[in-house]
């Protein structure tokens, strides 16, 4: 009983968050919304630090979050539908690391360069959404990719962390995606290339070895950033790349077989202020305050989540807020709106709308049957024997 009167004071308070956000608008669209503060009770423990990030695994039957401990060199998969999980067993420390879900089992790029995979042919060991096994599996190294002749003459590097939505979907079995960077020497403190641009994902073929790069960064990116609105995002979905930016509107689709892109633009109807550049400080001690700063007072753009279910695009939308709330006081990221945008699979606008929660209270989203389910970290409950994950259930209908 005290853990339901708890929700319930929770939901309350979420949402009447939501009227505080009459200041930005309203709009009356073709959905009507629902919102439930939900939990996830899990027997595993998941409150170690992640220390390379989570993707999300996406097919039409199933659904695995891909938790990187690799501090403690394990991975953990796990199916949010049930109390399944699996736990992977690294050699040595992964730091950042980028995974691949197949029907038989998993691979992961570690930091250093090795792609490893798991013993796919011992069927009690499949750690997929069918049978998660909770036995420890161990990798087999398949190549370095850190010692890749390719990427060392197009002086590429696997990317350090991994912004965006971490999401992958029905992707070939034979096709592994991974981020890369312009290699950096510290000691020089330049790029290892003088061109002013170099491109951002890896296509890698499992079977032949083929490596294949595409999208477009801007070397001035890096050296003068939009502040909390420089990330570049990705999507991957079959044979495309889905990118998007923190800074603009703009979504680009990159066909990896044919190496075409196609960019549209899609703002949200709150997008009303444009969005300002961050220009770095010569003096850098109070670049973060600052970088905090412009967060709130210039839009922002999240992560593209697609959902099988509903056949639908979403994504966070930020707007801008003042400096200072009505009473005078400094606003905080725990003060800058939520609205959430519902994109058809031609990235059509259907609807948007504003959510009771805030812009910190906000972490990963995950589809589910019908609608999108946003975490809710300030809201999670750890205790000795298992973990519950507070989640914002949004669900919606035809008006």
């Amino acid at each position: 009983m005290k853990v339901l009167f708890y929700l319930s004071i929770v939901s309350a308070i979420i949402i009447q968050g939501c009227a505080s956000n009459k200041d930005i608008g309203s709009y009356e669209g073709k959905l009507s919304f629902n919102f439930d503060t939900i939990y996830h009770d899990y027997s595993i423990d998941l409150t170690k630090q992640i220390t390379g990030g989570t993707d999300l695994h996406v097919s039409d039957t199933s659904l695995i979050l891909t938790y990187n401990y690799c501090g403690n060199n394990q991975i953990v998969c796990l199916n949010p539908l049930n109390d399944d999980y699996s736990v992977l067993n690294l050699e040595s420390g992964c730091l950042k690391v980028f995974t691949k879900q197949t029907k038989t089992g998993y691979y992961v790029l570690k930091r250093d360069g090795e792609l490893l995979t798991f013993d796919q042919s011992d069927e009690s060991k499949i750690p997929n959404a069918l049978k998660l096994n909770t036995s420890g599996i161990q990798g087999k190294v398949l190549t370095n990719l850190k010692s890749d002749s390719l990427l060392w003459k197009l002086g590429l590097d696997i990317e350090q962390y991994k912004p965006g939505s971490g999401m992958l979907y029905n992707i070939p079995d034979s096709i592994f995606y991974f981020r890369v960077m312009k290699s950096f020497d510290t000691d020089k403190g330049v790029y290892s290339k003088e061109n002013s641009d170099f491109p951002i994902f890896c296509r890698y073929n499992l079977v032949t070895g083929e490596k294949r790069f595409f999208g477009k960064k801007p070397l001035s990116v890096e050296r003068s950033w939009y502040g909390l609105c420089s990330e570049i995002y990705d999507l991957y979905i079959g044979d495309s790349i889905i990118v998007s930016e923190g800074a603009n509107a703009q979504i680009k689709i990159i066909n990896t077989l044919q190496n075409k892109t196609k960019t549209i633009t899609v703002k949200s109807r709150y997008d009303t202020t444009p969005i300002k550049e961050f220009v770095i400080p010569k003096s850098r001690e109070n670049a973060k305050t600052l970088k905090l700063q412009h967060f709130l007072e210039s839009p922002l753009y999240e992560a593209i989540y697609y959902n099988p279910y509903t056949k639908y695009y979403y994504r966070i939308f930020h707007p801008a807020i003042d400096k200072y709330n009505s009473n005078g006081l400094l606003n905080t990221s725990y003060d800058k709106p939520c609205v959430l945008m519902i994109l058809d699979q031609n990235f059509s606008l259907i609807d948007e709308v504003i959510l009771p929660l805030k812009a910190a209270q906000a972490f990963q989203l995950r589809p589910i049957k019908s609608g999108i389910e946003v975490c809710l970290p300030d809201l999670n409950i750890q205790t000795s024997k298992n973990s519950k994950f507070a989640f914002l259930k949004i669900t919606h209908s035809p008006r």
